[in-house]
């Protein structure tokens, strides 16, 4: 779930090396060679000497064409059109690309997010994987940029081996920044029920409604402003980009005698989340928000009970949900409340450097 304010709440798509990014994206890094896994000191011996140095500069359009096998399928197919402000750095040894780097913007104006770094299988083990990050951290800086950051599942090939490099590049250490949780709507509904507080708002929810989403009127517009000019409403939870594709069967409105008070939005799975859950009906709770007002209330909790009952009525109780969180005690209610009962629930670390002016 995402989603602020109250508690609850992706499970990441297996891909041949290493992902990361923020909750939305995670980076693909297919450096290191496989027989590294298990072997995290493997990546700290001196690499095969090159018969050619190393050359890096900034690729885009046909140029960046030449590394689509050195990246996931999905952005090997749109290289060309990779734009500001993401960039691409490829290394190349000779006239033959050898690993191929993608960086963008990151939370704030003073950070950067590593999207993708991978080494072509030839070129595995010669130090280019290390040459790339070192690229990236001269890139920064003159950006003007002070902190790089990338973010992985900890679960994912060759993780250790990310993490042992970065590590030895001077990265601090992996922590874990949120949690994605898929389980089956009917028993989420049934966990998020039992809890006490819960329990109150459903026998007494008092002023307060959880509406089937419909279109905002003026004064949902006023009050969504008021909300998102919130001090920890972040840009993620905006769901005006997705809008098209919100199911309002398993969507809500949290509201008070009217007023719009928060929101639970949920789309349709798509591509891999489908097949993973043996072609199952989904929905991903991509955005969640109450009023900081009502926090401590419950009255999230008490919205996601009702969307995941209304998601088992309309496709079965066994129909899938998956959330996203990353708020620390959202975090902690997930684990002791969700994670009994899910199908899958994942980290999200991040591994990160704060770089000095100079």
């Amino acid at each position: 779930m995402r989603h602020q304010g109250s508690r609850p709440a992706r499970a990441p798509r297996r891909m041949p090396a290493l992902l990361m990014a923020r909750a939305p994206s995670l980076l693909y890094a297919s450096a290191f060679n496989r027989r590294f896994e298990g072997q995290s000191s493997a990546i700290m011996r001196a690499p095969p000497a090159l018969r050619s140095p190393i050359s890096t500069e900034r690729i885009f359009g046909d140029r960046a064409a030449r590394f689509r096998h050195l990246t996931f399928p999905r952005l090997g197919a749109r290289i060309e059109q990779i734009a500001p402000p993401w960039f691409l750095i490829g290394a190349w040894v000779d006239d033959e690309p050898a690993g191929l780097m993608m960086a963008g913007p990151g939370v704030t104006a003073a950070d950067m997010l590593l999207k993708s770094v991978s080494v072509a299988p030839s070129f595995r083990r010669r130090g280019i994987g290390r040459h790339l990050l070192q690229e990236l951290e001269t890139e920064a800086r003159a950006r003007k940029v002070s902190r790089i950051a990338a973010r992985f599942v900890p679960t994912m090939k060759l993780a250790e081996a990310f993490v042992s490099l970065t590590s030895h590049l001077k990265w601090e250490r992996p922590r874990t920044v949120s949690l994605n949780l898929t389980g089956e709507a009917g028993l989420m509904a049934q966990s998020g029920g039992e809890w006490p507080g819960v329990k109150t708002w459903l026998s007494d929810p008092g002023e307060f409604t959880f509406e089937p989403w419909r279109p905002l009127t003026v004064a949902d517009e006023e009050a969504m402003a008021r909300l998102r000019a919130q001090s920890a409403f972040r840009s993620y939870l905006e769901f005006t980009g997705f809008a098209a594709a919100i199911d309002p069967a398993c969507s809500l409105h949290i509201r008070r005698s009217g007023a719009l008070l928060g929101w639970i939005a949920a789309t349709p799975f798509q591509g891999a989340m489908v097949a993973r859950y043996g072609n199952r009906i989904g929905r991903h709770y991509r955005s969640a928000y109450v009023d900081e007002s009502l926090w401590r209330s419950a009255a999230l909790i008490a919205g996601y009970y009702h969307a995941f009952s209304r998601q088992g009525e309309t496709y079965g109780n066994d129909s899938i949900a998956t959330y996203f969180t990353d708020f620390p005690g959202q975090m902690a209610l997930t684990r002791r409340r969700f994670a009994s009962m899910a199908l899958s629930m994942e980290e999200i670390r991040e591994v990160a450097k704060t770089l000095q002016p100079g």
